[in-house]
């Protein structure tokens, strides 16, 4: 056999024993990267102009059980010396390893190597990532304030002097890749007042958790801010590049109150089940619970306040006096309900009154609507004083339908 492989060309002889010179050298299964920054590690993504370092690992299978020398490992990189593997792990599966190469951060996109002895078994593309790409696709959605009014946080645009109990900023910040790049930038946000041009700067720490995802919700309180009557613009920076800005305004206590009105005035009473029902029309006599019910707000856009509101209750019978019913409620820009206790003696009340620190907001009327009696000269005898509520042009616009609806047969 051996003679007669003697006799053939040496092309072929290398061609036929190629097979088996092999035999004992490693396959290359997969080769994956990765990149270190602040003892935080992030895999599969470019790689920082700010990172420590940048780990190249190797699945190779050997055909032997036991591993040879880690040395007959190495990675060619260009333009330096080859790079011999720090470690030659044992895998999962039986001969199967990991070879794991250890490299200072590059400047650049770069191809990588991997050789075993002088046999080369694959390469990897390094990708690079520019401080100025990345701050470029920095992003930091929904900026929005919020304020601690009493027991309440509440997302606001406006507050009232002298009532908030501490502000909070917050926004979702968000990149393509891993946020772990700006822990050198540094994210920061800066409170101006835009009346004196005084301004005060928070750094915003982020942690682990954070710096290895794409999208996560940061926050930052200001120290020691006294709120004076003015607008506040918030600026959210990374590197001195601006990436939201929002403002904030502060509103005297008089300029507070002005700003509230009744937007409708309504009944909330239980059914035959128990259930709570609003509505905006006068409770029949056997609902229970039944009580009057104010949707107030402010026209301050973004308004967040808090509000003492006192419901006078105006009895049929003028020699008795009710005793009114003060509570402090949290007003905003939008209606939100305030709902006095319930009122027992219901059928004996007139007209509920709701004030604001003296001044009257509206009244919501608890009995039926007057109406006028014609005369026998055509003419007719108006009702006494009524006021007019959201009650009354429900109840005008429900018979208003019925004398404009026309019957089927005609």
């Amino acid at each position: 056999m051996w003679l007669w492989l003697k006799r053939l060309p040496a092309w072929i002889r290398r061609n036929l024993l190629c097979p088996f010179d092999r035999i004992g050298e490693p396959r290359l299964r997969a080769i994956h990267f990765r990149y270190e920054k602040a003892g935080v590690t992030v895999g599969q993504e470019p790689i920082p102009w700010n990172a420590d370092a940048v780990v190249v690992e190797a699945v190779v299978e050997l055909p032997s059980a036991e591993a040879g020398p880690r040395g007959d490992f190495f990675l060619r990189v260009p333009g330096d010396v080859p790079a011999m593997a720090v470690a030659l792990q044992p895998d999962v599966e039986d001969g199967v390893f990991r070879a794991v190469f250890r490299l200072a951060p590059f400047h650049r996109a770069t191809s990588v190597r991997l050789y075993w002895r002088a046999r080369r078994l694959g390469q990897v593309e390094l990708p690079y990532l520019r401080a100025e790409d990345f701050l470029a696709g920095l992003r930091l959605e929904n900026p929005m304030a919020f304020a601690r009014l009493g027991s309440s946080t509440v997302a606001c645009q406006t507050l009232v002097q002298g009532q908030c109990g501490g502000v909070t900023v917050c926004g979702v910040l968000t990149s393509p890749t891993s946020l772990l790049p700006v822990i050198d930038l540094g994210l920061v946000v800066t409170w101006t007042n835009q009346g004196s041009g005084s301004s005060q700067t928070t750094p915003v720490a982020l942690n682990g958790s954070q710096v290895v995802a794409r999208r996560t919700l940061v926050s930052a309180i200001p120290q020691g801010r006294s709120w004076a009557v003015g607008c506040w613009s918030v600026c959210w920076s990374v590197a001195g590049r601006r990436l939201a800005d929002t403002s904030l305004r502060v509103v005297s206590r008089q300029t507070f109150q002005q700003s509230l009105y009744l937007a409708d005035g309504r009944f909330l009473h239980q059914d035959a089940s128990g259930a709570p029902v609003l509505d905006d029309r006068l409770p029949r006599p056997e609902a229970s619970d039944r009580r009057p019910c104010f949707l107030i707000a402010s026209r301050e856009p973004g308004m967040a306040g808090l509000c003492r509101l006192t419901v006078a209750t105006q009895l049929k019978d003028r020699t008795r006096v009710a005793a009114p019913d003060e509570q402090e409620v949290l007003v905003m820009d939008v209606p939100a309900p305030f709902v006095p206790p319930v009122v027992e003696d219901f059928d004996q009340v007139n007209a509920f009154e709701l004030f604001s620190d003296g001044r009257l907001l509206g009244t919501v009327c608890s009995h039926p609507t007057p109406v006028a009696s014609f005369t026998s000269e055509g003419g007719f005898v108006g009702p006494e004083d009524y006021a007019w509520t959201g009650v009354a042009e429900a109840e005008l616009e429900e018979h208003l339908t019925r004398l404009m609806r026309v019957p089927p047969e005609w």
